[in-house]
């Protein structure tokens, strides 16, 4: 499932340009009086400016490169989609398609060129969104490329200037258009990202009265996940400092006067600013910066020791029983055995990235992912194959599937793989839960839906808006925790947190229930609104019987 079109807002266009590197110079000045007249035509009531700046054209145009739409073609990488459709316009007219003009996109990004009638490109600029780790590998290298193709060089009139045969610059550059899946981004698009300046210290609160566990010091959510069907949810809870506590989420923990214990978890070196990703029995997943690039690693929580590390793979996932890893590789699904020693790898056929998947090979199917964002592998409670869901762009990639034997294919399918995408927006799709054989959970379009499918029938229902919103934007949904024993969900909100219950209505919940890890639909427990107590409660208790 690709998209066919690309649309950019006019005010968009050659925000970023790629120019001569010749140019430099020029840009080094438009870039100061940018700054200049910024500051002194900016309105006095703090929004917009008084005056317009018209940029002067460049001393030396990209067409004198002499770069052909060929020559550009076989620069960029295979993670980049050529799309031949561009269209500008505003918010109200979706505009008209350009002639002569194309892109090389990896998801909202785009690298958009024009051409001549002797096909030699003489516009050449990049637009900008969120830029997922899987996005920013593709587009650093596709950046390197270019300054390898011609002398060119990169400049953002909003205040950056890079040489694109500094690929140390390049990244730092490309990092900066968006934050890792379920993080920063999403507060990006909202609005509500926080100043990365730490706050003085302050006294800590005087604990709850109905506080389970008292921390040491703030901690949030980090993961909150389960691997088998009716099985207890668990949770990673972390600490700005690195530290990290596991915790069970079974039906008793909803039960009043019933302990809840965190148990410290110690993985050695900084963990701080790390992505978890996956728990599985005693086997813990993690995504790592390294020299900026992306590190997934296996560690086990009972000893912090490293069972498995790899570089430069677009997504990974445990098995349900913690023994395997899956790898999601430009062939198809690698599978990783934890259990050996050096963790041998079997390549699969199934799911390959940017490529068509169709042959007679059964353990091949014709299902190719664009950009996988999320993946999650749930075991039914009674066999011995699990449910592998894959979030991409716009759609979800589903399939009920086994771990072969010696000598079997590593992944064997045994119920057919099928595409959900119904009511779902073209962006990063992240699932949330699954029950096998019932339904899957999931959170579109950074925050704009979540949406439930009938794994039966691939009917999706819809989690109505929040009364305050007349429509859906980015943010508006922030997370949500699947309930045990009952069709509702829990929801945060851009206004607080709901449920959204078996009826199929939205409810409003209390603030206090802000940051819930486990739910029946009625009880939940979760953190205190300061993240310092880990606290249970009824979300109506006035409907409580007596």
């Amino acid at each position: 499932m690709l998209r066919k079109e690309l649309w950019f807002h006019e005010d968009d266009y050659a925000r970023v340009q790629f120019l001569p590197f010749s140019c430099w110079n020029f840009c080094c000045d438009q870039l100061d009086k940018l700054g200049a007249y910024d500051v002194a035509h900016r309105a006095p009531e703090g929004v917009g400016w008084t005056k317009m700046y018209s940029l002067p054209a460049a001393p030396a145009p990209t067409a004198s490169l002499a770069i052909s739409t060929g020559d550009l073609a076989a620069a960029m990488p295979w993670k980049l989609r050529r799309t031949n459709r561009v269209l500008t316009g505003t918010w109200s007219e979706k505009g008209e398609r350009l002639p002569r003009t194309a892109a090389y996109r990896s998801g909202s990004c785009a690298i958009v060129f024009g051409w001549n009638e002797d096909r030699i490109v003489e516009s050449l600029w990049f637009k900008d969104g969120y830029a997922s780790w899987w996005n920013r590998r593709a587009l650093i290298e596709a950046f390197f490329r270019l300054g390898l193709l011609a002398p060119l060089l990169l400049v953002d009139w909003r205040g950056a200037l890079i040489d694109l045969r500094d690929r140390k610059a390049i990244r730092a550059y490309v990092r900066s258009l968006g934050g890792r899946r379920g993080s920063r981004d999403d507060d990006a698009k909202s609005g509500t990202i926080e100043n990365e300046t730490p706050a003085p210290a302050e006294a800590p609160p005087p604990p709850r009265p109905d506080s389970l566990h008292r921390f040491e010091c703030p901690v949030r959510p980090a993961l909150v996940t389960r691997k088998i069907a009716d099985a207890p949810m668990r949770a990673i809870l972390t600490a700005t400092d690195g530290r990290s506590w596991e915790i069970d989420l079974d039906d008793d923990s909803l039960s009043e006067n019933s302990p809840v214990v965190p148990r410290p978890m110690n993985l050695g070196g900084d963990n701080a600013g790390i992505d978890w990703l996956d728990l599985a029995n005693s086997k813990v997943m993690t995504l790592r910066d390294d020299s900026n690039r992306e590190r997934f690693e296996v560690c086990d929580i009972r000893d912090g020791k490293i069972l498995y590390s790899v570089l430069d793979v677009a997504a990974a996932v445990l098995s349900p029983n913690g023994q395997h890893l899956l790898l999601f590789e430009d062939d198809g699904i690698a599978v990783a055995d934890l259990r050996k020693p050096a963790c041998p790898i079997r390549q699969s056929g199934l799911f390959p990235i940017g490529q068509p998947g169709v042959d007679d090979d059964p353990s091949r199917l014709d299902i190719s992912l664009d950009n996988p964002n999320s993946v999650m592998a749930v075991a039914a409670a009674n066999g011995d194959g699990f449910t592998l869901a894959v979030g991409d762009y716009g759609f979800a990639a589903v399939a009920v599937v086994r771990l072969g034997g010696a000598e079997e294919p590593p992944l064997i399918v045994t119920e057919a793989a099928r595409v959900l995408s119904e009511g779902l927006v073209y962006d990063p799709v992240d699932i949330v839960d699954i029950i096998p054989g019932e339904a899957l959970l999931v959170r579109h379009g950074y925050g704009t839906g979540i949406a439930r499918f009938d794994l039966r029938t691939g009917v999706a229902a819809h989690c109505p808006l929040p009364d305050e919103r007349a429509e859906s934007c980015y943010g508006t949904f922030r997370s949500a925790v699947a309930s045990s024993g009952s069709p509702a969900v829990w929801v945060q909100t851009d206004f607080g947190p709901h449920i959204w219950d078996e009826t199929g209505s939205l409810k409003r919940a209390p603030d206090e229930a802000c940051s819930v890890l486990a739910t029946d639909g009625d009880r939940y427990l979760g953190l205190s609104p300061d993240g310092w107590d880990l606290v249970r409660g009824r979300f109506w208790p006035e409907l409580d019987a007596s």
